[in-house]
């Protein structure tokens, strides 16, 4: 699945790491639900302004002496047999897991997968209550915080115009290209047009559009990544400048 997020950059530009799982201890039998693993995409890291997608793949839990196993698409099956076969096992299969998802400025879900928006830079914890279906009744387990480290585009890439600075006399063409260069891997960059993926390889950023401007009047856009070429009628002190339009998508391999 890609999820596509649009972001702006006006000339200069304004990882996740393994999914992992959090556990709980199991309590006592005859308690509440509690897991004994959830795993999943549950990233450490997202992107300032864009979306990160979340989401429960399987886990074990117990519940009432029994130990349970459940996979996203597949439902709920026993794990062990305690000796005798009991309503509360047999019943368990036609039972399923809720969720209920909490994110950056009240954004919520009751879907298993959640794909939040990060507003700001800085640490946000999503909160993910997950309950049991059971017997018409929704019993609550302890619910996870998953802190995430949210990164400013500008800590990842860097956005320049080529030649910098550059001296022309009347009558004189040069060709101006519009460069973004990661920061996370000197000597990576994209120019004029093109993509490379960025946050240890989650998002593919990608430069659709380049609009040039000479002394802050528009001059030219260019859509097919070519050279900015530009010759000088006038002396003076001359400042270009670009506006580029990028799209960025969360590439997440074998997910339906």
């Amino acid at each position: 699945m890609i999820r596509t997020f649009f972001i702006l950059f006006l000339f200069f530009l304004f990882l996740l790491f393994p999914v992992t799982g959090w556990s709980q201890e199991a309590p006592a039998e005859g308690s509440s639900p509690a897991w004994v693993s959830l795993d999943g995409e549950f990233p450490r890291q997202a992107i300032e302004k864009a979306g990160c997608t979340f989401i429960p793949r399987q886990g074990v839990f117990s519940f009432r002496g029994g130990l349970f196993a459940w996979e996203e698409g597949l439902g709920i099956h026993s794990l062990r047999d305690r000796g005798k076969s009991t309503p509360d096992e047999i019943s368990m299969e036609r039972e399923a897991i809720g969720f209920s998802w909490n994110g950056p400025d009240n954004q919520n879900s009751s879907e298993g997968r959640f794909c939040p928006t990060f507003p700001r830079k800085g640490i946000e914890k999503l909160r993910l209550e997950t309950f049991l279906e059971y017997g018409g009744r929704k019993i609550l387990f302890m619910p996870f915080w998953f802190p995430v480290q949210v990164i400013p585009m500008n800590d990842l890439v860097e956005a320049a115009v080529h030649p910098k600075d550059f001296r022309m006399t009347i009558g004189d063409t040069m060709a101006f290209d519009f460069l973004i260069k990661s920061r996370e891997n000197p000597g990576n960059q994209i120019k004029n047009q093109g993509a490379m993926m960025i946050l240890d390889g989650r998002f593919s950023l990608k430069l659709m559009k380049v609009i040039w401007f000479v002394n802050g009047k528009k001059i030219h856009s260019a859509l097919n990544g070519e050279s900015f070429f530009y010759t000088t009628i006038d002396v003076g002190n001359l400042k270009n400048s670009a506006q580029a339009k990028t799209q960025l998508e969360e590439v997440r391999e074998n997910c339906p």
